[in-house]
């Protein structure tokens, strides 16, 4: 679908990239650059860039790169309209609904309906645990858990009322909605046989689930009274995956950021709990074990993962399998107990914050924890060392250091232990292992060029005048970049230019602008007439070698006259150079010549080439 480029740059230009990204990713001010651990590959030294006057992001590791608008197509998973729309309803600008095809405007209009029900149901749920009559149960339950109204406000806690004509499906029936999008949006179920609809919510405290920018996509459901599960959560929908939801993520990410570490618990009124009391950094998943993207999601945040899980068996079994994907994630996970029969919530309500912040010093590393269980479930025998030692050796492999920790903690030497990761490599390593791709062949442009690109990016308002009135011939060896070039001299936005050009292109244009300063502002217009002069060098190069060998043919062929020619041809290119030469004042990019100069030399640039053809 085609928009108006004019309404695509406005809103680009309106929208902070590095806010934008910041949301997602961790990033530190470097320069005139934003630096932070790529979200698209695993790395441990940071080598995504955001520039915020390009608009632009470029990751040197993996070579991603794009506007805001990509980003968040690449991330969040949504098509370009809608990262657009929610760009420019961000940005105060309005969308020409007639911009879209019918179909398009269907699925849009269907998506944004089903989030209009999710956010009309947290409000109705909302409304009823403080106004209905039969949401006394609720309240009571949350002052037993003392949980304020202001603490239920923040969470957008609810309350489900049964009954016939009560229910959150028939006030948003009456309100128009239909009955297979209430379905679609996991708030109503058909019922048996084919008779009618119901709602999947009824006499249950409801807890709405939002995503990272704290929309709402789904609910949980805790039982207040009679028999069936203690919880119930809306079934996966297009908005909603449990596997990447994390719970409390949308308030969390700025402490996150800011404390440099991420508190993962089990339950719902555990991160209520934790954030009431001030440690807003705390995220559970959705009734379902952490996953690789969840640990994705949150090493964009801090590499710190702190494992606050229940001190039952169950939880910490879920622990002994998080350790492996964290250490695999290059985070570095931290194990916690609150001691038996403790979760995070019930610690809180005994020992207050001050009793957590305590607790929290405590936290040891999960690695290290993980071989003091699995010793204490196998043994420090021969046999049990073995077993333990080959259950972490996958894990050991990636990080050296504790090599030693782990043949002190298994009573073995370093070389037993170094001698067994090795053999995991090995194994790894067999035919039939997965094999890295070899990377794809990627065009790589001479340093001329980059380096007059680099200076149409960043200084275009002084280069381009000049560049522009070099002989177009002059950049013939560069046919892969002309129409990108010929952008940039028209005054296109960088981001546009590296949007529309091919992807081997924009890689190479996005690198280029992420570039630490190869020149300063005061010395743009020189650097220019230096880059033009050697590729002025090059051009007449190539033309000097041809009239070399056009003489050599000439005399081999006894053609006096046009050898005679030829060779006039060559003496004059000769000196028409040196005369170019002293047009540019070629002393390197250092000093500013004057702009009668860079005329003069431009002109006699544009001569030569025309002679040399």
């Amino acid at each position: 679908m085609a928009f108006d480029r004019e309404i695509v740059e406005a809103v680009r230009e309106r929208t902070d990239i590095v806010e934008i990204i910041s949301r997602h990713v961790k990033l530190h001010k470097k320069g005139n650059r934003y630096l932070g651990l790529c979200p698209f590959h695993q790395e441990k030294t940071p080598s995504f860039n955001v520039t915020q006057d390009s608009g632009w992001y470029h990751c040197f590791g993996c070579k991603e790169s794009g506007d805001v608008f990509k980003f968040l197509m690449q991330l969040e998973g949504v098509p370009f309209p809608e990262a657009l729309k929610d760009l420019a309803k961000a940005a105060g600008i309005a969308l020409p609904e007639r911009e879209l095809n019918p179909a398009e405007r269907q699925a849009l209009r269907a998506k944004a309906t089903i989030r209009e029900i999710l956010e009309e149901s947290a409000a109705f749920f909302e409304s009823a645990l403080w106004t209905h009559p039969s949401g006394a149960p609720a309240r009571e339950y949350l002052l037993a858990r003392n949980i304020d109204r202001e603490t239920s406000r923040l969470a957008g806690l609810g309350y489900a009322p049964q009954g016939r004509g009560q229910t959150v499906v028939d006030a948003l029936y009456k309100k128009g909605y239909s009955e297979q999008l209430l379905t679609e949006a996991g708030i109503a179920r058909k019922g048996q046989h084919g008779r009618g609809y119901y709602s999947f919510f009824r006499d249950r405290l409801m807890i709405p689930i939002r995503d990272e920018r704290g929309r709402v996509v789904s609910f949980g459901g805790r039982i207040l009274s009679g028999d069936g599960p203690k919880y119930i959560n809306t079934a996966e929908t297009e908005l909603y995956k449990k596997k990447r939801v994390l719970y409390g993520l949308d308030r969390a990410r700025p402490a996150i950021q800011k404390k440099d570490r991420v508190i993962v618990v089990e339950g719902y009124f555990d991160v209520i709990s934790m954030h009431a009391a001030g440690f807003l950094e705390t995220v559970a998943s959705c009734g379902t074990a952490l996953t690789v993207d969840h640990l994705t999601k949150l090493r964009r945040l801090s590499t710190n993962v702190i494992l606050l899980l229940d001190s039952d068996d169950a939880g910490q079994t879920a622990i002994e399998s998080v350790v492996p994907l964290a250490v695999e994630q290059q985070m570095r996970p931290w194990h916690l107990s609150l001691g038996d029969d403790n979760d995070p919530d019930d610690f809180i309500q005994a020992e207050g914050t001050k009793g957590m912040e305590r607790a929290l010093e405590e936290k040891q590393p999960a690695v290290e924890w993980l071989i003091r269980r699995l010793i204490k479930r196998h043994g420090r025998d021969a046999t049990g060392s073995d077993i333990v030692l080959r259950e972490i050796a996958p894990l050991l492999a990636g990080l050296p250091t504790l090599t030693a920790v782990a043949a002190r903690m298994l009573g073995v030497s370093t070389g037993v232990v170094e001698q067994t990761i090795r053999g995991t490599r090995n194994r790894q390593s067999q035919p039939g292992a997965p094999q890295r791709a070899e990377p794809e062949s990627v065009w790589r442009p001479d340093k001329n060029i980059v380096h007059l690109l680099w200076l149409l990016i960043k200084f275009n308002d002084i280069t381009a005048p000049i560049v522009s009135k070099a002989h177009a011939s002059l950049f013939s060896p560069y046919e892969r970049v002309k129409v990108p070039l010929t952008q940039l001299l028209e005054g296109r936005p960088f981001a546009s230019v590296a949007d529309e050009a091919s992807p081997d292109v924009a890689r190479v244009l996005s690198a280029i602008q992420a570039r630490d300063e190869l020149y300063t502002e005061a010395v743009a217009a020189s650097a220019a007439c230096e880059v033009l002069h050697k590729m002025f060098e090059q051009r007449v190069s190539v033309a000097q070698t041809g009239l070399s060998d056009a003489i050599m043919r000439a005399e081999h062929g006894n053609d006096n006259a046009t050898m005679i020619e030829l060779l006039q041809a060559r003496v004059a290119l000769t000196r028409r150079c040196a005369l170019v030469r002293t047009a540019a004042e070629i002393n390197g990019p250092d000093k500013a010549r004057p702009i009668n100069n860079i005329k003069q030399f431009l002109e006699e640039i544009g001569t030569i080439i025309t002679l040399s053809k």
